[in-house]
């Protein structure tokens, strides 16, 4: 498998198409995690006959290898996880559980975003039309919805919680990610950076029985035309290496992001923007029509600008250093 360069656009960071051909190889990639009888460098010349995703004797058989699994899932509101889910319950129906974690928003409940987010797809018609009136029952059966968050501690589960689920898992899919391409960088850290140390202290609750498979990018190669070989990154393997010719130490890295963070809010602190703010906050207020005394609406709208200023500065300032180090923006920098 070689690198392709993300330059254009929104993107999930994963294969468009109807999702089958994503799925079966997440399948097959999800057999040697739970094996642990495959190294991570010789995933790229990965190459099986049809045979041993259908025969239930294959000794690479998905039916086999998955039965009667517990396995969790994050970033199922997203494209791929979605069609992974709607497949292994299709293909796979004999799963003993799937944990699906999804992130709860103020009006909209993690169960409530599942079944108008993901249950409403239309990747879920074949299982539609197979139970007929008994779908949600089955999903009932094998699905339980985990209301969570990958950059708290625990996943945002309560501790004992956590610890049960962690214990009886088989396999851990990370597929959640923050997408945009160059979003807020302390925002894309925390999310597709930070939460696999949550991830895996998680888990470590469980005495790291379960397995991990993460999902990350297609877009690896950065700024380079050439073919990039799918290896674990290192120091030395970057995108800028040849023409920088200096170790890259990732955790050094991802201190200095968080530090530039912590630079952008001390900024917006300046006498000189503080003033910029205000009056951005009383032409707003003027704008909607409201009193020049109303302080609790000043000071929201004087926050309000502040906190977009400082996103808009971090975006500016990832770009950049993602750049530096080659690669085309915040997403795959991140990522």
């Amino acid at each position: 498998m070689t690198g392709q360069n993300g330059k254009n656009g929104k993107a999930n960071g994963h294969a468009n198409g109807n999702g089958s051909g994503a799925s079966e190889a997440l399948s097959m990639i999800a057999i040697d995690a739970i094996a642990g009888s495959r190294q991570t460098d010789d995933l790229a010349s990965v190459s099986l006959p049809s045979s041993a995703y259908a025969d239930p004797a294959s000794m690479l058989s998905v039916a086999k290898t998955l039965k009667a699994r517990r396995i969790l899932v994050t970033g199922t509101t997203g494209f791929l996880a979605k069609v992974f889910v709607a497949q292994l319950l299709q293909f796979h129906p004999d799963i003993e559980r799937l944990y699906l974690l999804i992130r709860g928003q103020k009006d909209c409940p993690a169960e409530k975003r599942f079944y108008e987010e993901v249950v409403s797809s239309n990747c879920f018609d074949t299982l539609r039309d197979t139970y007929g009136d008994g779908f949600l029952d089955f999903l009932h059966e094998k699905i339980t919805i985990i209301s969570g968050d990958i950059t708290e501690d625990h996943l945002g589960i309560p501790y004992d919680e956590a610890v049960e689920i962690s214990s009886n898992l088989d396999l851990f899919v990370n597929s959640a990610g923050l997408t945009n391409f160059n979003p807020n960088l302390e925002s894309a850290l925390r999310i597709n950076t930070l939460s696999g140390l949550f991830i895996l202290d998680f888990i470590r609750l469980g005495g790291s029985k379960a397995k991990l498979l993460h999902v990350s990018t297609t877009f690896v190669a950065g700024r380079s035309q050439k073919a990039t070989p799918e290896v674990i990154p290192g120091p030395t393997v970057y995108p800028a290496y040849e023409e920088l010719q200096v170790e890259l130490d990732a955790l050094r890295e991802i201190d200095d992001c968080m530090a530039l963070a912590e630079h952008a809010r001390t900024l917006s602190l300046d006498q000189e923007r503080q003033s910029i703010f205000n009056k951005a906050a009383r032409d707003w207020l003027k704008s909607e029509n409201r009193l020049p005394s109303d302080e609790a609406g000043f000071e929201k709208r004087v926050k309000f600008e502040r906190n977009a200023w400082v996103k808009k500065w971090l975006s500016t300032a990832g770009r950049e250093r993602a750049n530096h180090w080659g690669w085309v923006n915040i997403y795959t920098y991140t990522k």
